[in-house]
């Protein structure tokens, strides 16, 4: 299909919420092209096999060689910019999210244990103030 759109591609005019503006014709080749951006490792085509994204009979390591050979000669269309930007403006609109997410993430068997430790300090500090203040 990505074959077909190369030979055929070309400036149309498409309607988007009453609006009209000048589309090219490379929707596969840039939805592949993300798809390639998304694969660097064969961990990653693991994960696109588990959320259904990718269906395939070949292994993990070939998805991955057949992607990364075919997005060196796929053309790049308005689509791929456009979905490339929307995911620029989510990462900017969620920076603060995703900061404190990445954090929690990292760090969080050591907040487990810190908050343990407090917890035990405090039980211990209000047994010695029973002993010392009895009611």
């Amino acid at each position: 299909m990505a074959a077909l759109e190369a030979c055929t591609g070309t400036l149309t005019v498409a309607a988007e919420q009453g609006r009209h503006f000048l589309f090219n014709g490379f929707v596969i080749s840039s939805y592949l092209s993300v798809l390639a951006i998304l694969m660097d490792k064969e961990e990653d085509v693991h994960e696109l096999r588990a959320e259904h994204i990718v269906h395939s009979f070949f292994s993990d390591q070939e998805i991955l060689a057949f992607f990364m050979g075919l997005a060196r000669h796929l053309h790049l269309g308005l689509r791929y910019f456009a979905m490339i930007q929307k995911k620029e403006d989510y990462k900017n609109d969620r920076r603060v999210f995703i900061v404190v997410h990445r954090f929690l993430y990292h760090n969080l068997t050591i907040i487990v244990k810190i908050l343990s430790i407090a917890s035990v300090l405090v039980g211990i500090f209000k047994a010695i103030l029973s002993v010392k203040h009895p009611s």
